[in-house]
C-alpha cells in the first residue's frame, strides 16, 4: 500500500528491535504490549505502518489501511488471513484457518504436527481467508476454516459461526451463520462495488462526507462513482490504490 497511507513513527525501528529481541513473534503477550505502544504513535491500528509489517511478516496475517480493530491482537487471527480496507473487528472476534482432523483415530495434533505441510498425514494444513473491503465483523464473531472468503461490504453479526463463504453485502447471524438478508439491491450492489469506493483514502473522501454518512440512494451512487472515476484521472498525491501489502519495512522511519 502506498507509503502515505500509513503512518511511521521515529521511534519505530527501536520498537520493532525490542519487539524482535524480546521474541515478540513468539511471546503473544510482547507482541500485544509492542503493538499497543506502535498504536499510540503510529494512530492506532486504522493507520500503523510498522504493525503491519510486523503482522504479515511474523504472524502471517495482512491488514489494508483504515482497518482496525480484534485483528490486531496477535493470535487473534490465523496465519493466512488478508484483511481489506475499512474493516471494522469487534472485540473477541476469532479468524482460523486450519481444523482437526474428523476421519481419523484422534484428533489430537500430537500424532500429526510433525508431518509436511500439505499432505495427506496432516490434515490440519492451512488453509487461507480473504476478507474484502469495509466489512464489519461483530463481536466475538468466530470464521472458521470452512470460510475463505467473506465479500466485500458483509456484517457478520455478533457471536455468528461462519462455516461457509459469505457473498458481498449479505448480512449473515446465527449458530451456524446464515444470510439473514442483504444490505442493498443487486443492481446498487453491483454499482457500488464498480466504484471501487474504498480505494479512496479518508483524505480524497474528506469533502464527501454527506456521500459516505447519509443512506445510499441514486444520487449518493451517482456522485460516488464521479468522485471515485475523477480520483482515477487525476492521480492525485494519494495515489488510487487498494493494495493490503504492507510496506516493505519497518526499519525506515516515517513522521507519523
Amino acid at each position: 500500500m502506498p507509503r502515505h497511507e500509513l503512518n511511521r513513527h521515529p521511534l519505530a525501528p527501536l520498537l520493532a528491535g525490542v519487539y524482535r529481541l524480546a521474541g515478540g513473534a513468539r511471546r503473544r503477550r510482547v507482541a500485544q504490549s509492542i503493538f499497543s505502544l506502535l498504536g499510540r504513535l503510529e494512530g492506532h491500528g486504522q493507520r500503523s505502518a510498522t504493525t503491519r509489517i510486523l503482522l504479515a511478516r511474523d504472524h502471517g496475517v495482512r491488514i489494508g489501511a483504515f482497518s482496525y480493530g480484534e485483528c490486531f491482537v496477535p493470535g487473534a487471527f490465523a496465519p493466512g488471513c488478508t484483511v481489506g480496507r475499512y474493516v471494522s473487528v469487534g472485540p473477541g472476534v476469532r479468524a482460523y484457518t486450519r481444523n482437526h482432523p474428523l476421519n481419523h483415530v484422534s484428533t489430537a495434533p500430537f500424532f500429526y504436527e510433525d508431518s509436511p505441510p500439505n499432505t495427506q498425514d496432516n490434515p490440519s494444513s492451512k488453509s487461507r481467508l480473504i476478507i474484502g473491503h469495509d466489512v464489519w465483523l461483530g463481536q466475538r464473531a468466530t470464521i472458521t476454516p470452512g470460510c475463505s472468503r467473506i465479500g466485500t461490504g458483509a456484517v457478520i453479526g455478533a457471536g455468528a459461526v461462519v462455516t461457509q463463504n459469505v457473498p458481498d453485502f449479505a448480512i449473515v447471524g446465527g449458530v451456524p451463520a446464515r444470510v439473514l438478508r442483504y444490505r442493498f439491491d443487486p443492481p446498487t450492489r453491483q454499482a457500488l462495488l464498480a466504484t471501487r469506493w474504498w480505494k479512496l483514502t479518508p483524505q480524497q473522501l474528506a469533502h464527501e462526507t454527506s456521500l459516505m454518512t447519509g443512506p445510499l440512494n441514486a444520487e449518493r451512487l451517482i456522485q460516488l462513482a464521479r468522485t471515485t472515476h475523477d480520483a482515477r484521472r487525476t492521480h492525485t498525491n494519494a495515489p488510487f490504490s487498494d493494495a493490503t501489502t504492507p510496506p516493505s519495512s519497518p526499519l525506515h522511519p516515517h513522521p507519523a
